[in-house]
């Protein structure tokens, strides 16, 4: 049930539907993912704590070039 994920909100719309998920045994821990069709793509894994927002957006930049 990959759609049962927190959505997370970015600005970037390449990231629309980007979710996370915590890790068993690693409360802190979250799985960043996005479903799409029938595929999960993992975006990153990151400590919760973390200020994520930039992370993420860097990640997508990244992958653009």
């Amino acid at each position: 049930m990959p759609g049962a994920g927190v959505p997370k909100l970015l600005e970037n719309p390449r990231l629309a539907s980007l979710r996370s998920w915590p890790v068993s045994g690693f409360p802190a821990m979250r799985i960043y993912y996005i479903y799409a069709g029938e595929e999960l793509h993992i975006v990153r894994v990151l400590h919760g704590k973390r200020d994520i927002n930039p992370l993420l957006e860097e990640e997508d930049a990244s992958e653009e070039g």
